[in-house]
Parts: C-alpha cells; structure tokens; sequence
C-alpha cells in the first residue's frame, strides 16, 4: 500500500481513504455489478462485527465510513475525530481487509438494486443515461451497462463472486491508503 501522509493540525479531524485500483471496469464477464455489490458488503459485516455492530461503532465515535465503486476504483473513506482516531483504525481495518459478506446482507441490498433499477424505468433521466451509455459502447460492453449491473446480472452474482473480487483486487499492491488531518505517520 502506498501511503500518502497530508498533516493538517488546525481542525482535529482526520480522514482516512483507501483508493483500490479496481471498479466496475473489472467486473467479470456476466456479472456486472460485482465491484460495486463488493464495495456495498464492505461493510455489512467485518471481521467480527455484524452491520449493525459496525454502525453503532461508527456513531459512538462520532465517525463517518462509507464505501463505494466507480468503474475505475473502489474506495473505503473513514472520517473521524483525531481523538478517536486509535480506536477506529481497527475498525477501517477489518472492513476494508477482512469484510465477512454475509449472505443475507448480500440478499438484503440485491433485493435494494433491483428495486432501484425498476424505480429507474420510470424516471426519463434515468433512462436516457443507460440507453446513451448501450448505444455507444454496446449492451455487452462493461461500460454500456449501469455501474450497479443489470437486472439479470445481480440475480447471478453470489457471496464466493464477491469474496473472488475483494481477493483479488484488495491488495496491497493495487492500492492508496490516503490520510489527511491533524495526525503524523
């Protein structure tokens, strides 16, 4: 992991960004939407903390952790006061290199994205975005499909699809660990 240290000592604040080098563009063929279900699940259960467990411990700290994907990367950003900083580290930890993907959290937001993409059918935007992105790169290309998949991807993307992806792109290597705040190295 390259680690790039910004200090910034007037607000006792620190933000925490781990940038993968991997997004929807590394979707598997038939499973679009699998880098941004994995990113969803980071934090749906990590290490040995449930979901809910993980929100209360985001609150008591007075934290924000939120995790996303583009078609690009993938990010996991914690935000956090720098007093509280010691006990949330562990936390960023085990989200981002040990996440658990349960499967019934898995269920849970599948059942959301495709709730999301028939909402999507009745708002014109919303469609003139993903027929212009399936007109210009075509409907098998990964970038003429939404980043969250299709209808008939997300039925087929399973746990061992997400744990696969989070293997294989959430190394070291293929990854920025960014912190900014009022902490040294």
């Amino acid at each position: 992991v390259l680690c790039r240290m910004f200090p910034a000592a007037d607000i006792p604040v620190v933000q925490l960004s781990l940038i993968v080098r991997a997004g929807g563009g590394n979707d598997p063929a038939g499973r679009f939407g699998t880098a941004s279900l994995t990113a969803a699940m980071l934090d749906e259960g990590a290490g040995t903390r449930s979901s809910l467990e993980i929100a209360d411990l985001v609150d008591f700290l007075g934290a924000t952790l939120t995790t996303a994907s583009s078609f690009d990367a993938s990010f996991v950003r914690l935000n956090v006061p720098v007093q509280r900083l010691d006990e949330a580290l562990p936390l960023f930890a085990d989200v981002a290199l040990r996440p658990t993907f349960p499967e019934k959290e898995l269920e849970r937001l599948r059942q959301e994205r495709l709730t999301a993409l028939l909402q999507a059918r009745d708002d014109a935007a919303s469609v003139a975005g993903m027929v212009f992105a399936r007109v210009v790169f075509g409907a098998d290309h990964r970038y003429g499909t939404g980043l969250a998949g299709n209808e008939t991807s997300l039925k087929t993307i399973s746990a061992g699809d997400v744990r696969a992806f989070h293997a294989s792109y959430y190394q070291p290597p293929n990854a920025t660990l960014l912190v900014v705040g009022d902490t040294t190295a």
